[in-house]
């Protein structure tokens, strides 16, 4: 586990736990220090993070682990992570056993699903939700989702990385807004964004992503599955 996944991985987890005014205000994030949970099999970073509207530092550890796996479907890589805890220390214990089966409807669930069709997002509309630009800037967690997309495919340095377009699909209809598809516990994220570095890296221009993001009823935890182009 390197410095740049586990300090994405933490921050994510701040901004979802994080108040809707925080979550206006972009977070700044380092890594304070790491360490190995050896006899759990799971990684707990501190986090440094700076916020506009604090005085002072702030510092949170995230309990998460990538064992979860990565799996090879058709064009798609697709790394698994999940987020066991995020508190002020590392020293509690920590429940990590994930019920995926029993809590997690089966349409979150299996391969991951392809890429939505035209014809799909026009005629179920109450099925998917196009982000509207306002809230890519009130969401930041929506521009952690693309860096960690980024670096599940690149492994290299994802701050580059801008958003084009997310639609969010849910099985469940909304019940007042279809703006509330954004922050269902299950959702499946269509991100396409695209990379603004060198052009020689070989990675710059349009890429797409899919993140399957379930949670299991227990507090703190969540799980991404996040599905990269191949190449």
């Amino acid at each position: 586990m390197d410095v740049v996944a586990i300090s994405e991985f933490g921050r994510l987890e701040i901004a979802k736990s994080s108040t809707p005014r925080q979550r206006m205000k972009k977070l700044r994030a380092w890594l304070k220090k790491n360490h190995q949970l050896a006899y759990l099999g799971l990684v707990c970073a501190m986090i440094m993070i700076i916020s506009p509207f604090m005085l002072g530092l702030v510092s949170t550890a995230t309990i998460f682990t990538s064992d979860a796996g990565c799996t090879d479907e058709d064009t798609y890589v697709v790394d698994t992570w999940r987020i066991f805890a995020c508190r002020p220390t590392c020293n509690k214990s920590v429940d990590d056993y994930w019920d995926r089966d029993e809590e997690i409807d089966p349409f979150y669930t299996g391969e991951m699903p392809k890429w939505f069709s035209d014809e799909a997002l026009t005629s179920d509309n109450k099925k998917y939700y196009v982000v509207q630009e306002t809230e890519l800037h009130e969401n930041e967690w929506l521009h952690l989702f693309i860096e960690i997309a980024f670096y599940s495919k690149a492994k290299t340095n994802p701050e580059l990385v801008e958003i084009n377009k997310v639609v969010v699909e849910t099985k469940e209809d909304y019940i007042t807004e279809a703006r509330e598809k954004l922050h269902a516990e299950n959702a499946i994220f269509y991100i396409s964004y695209k990379y603004t570095g060198v052009s020689s890296s070989g990675l710059a221009g349009d890429h797409k992503a899919i993140i399957r993001k379930t949670m299991d009823g227990i507090t703190e935890h969540m799980s991404l599955e996040v599905a990269s182009e191949h190449g």
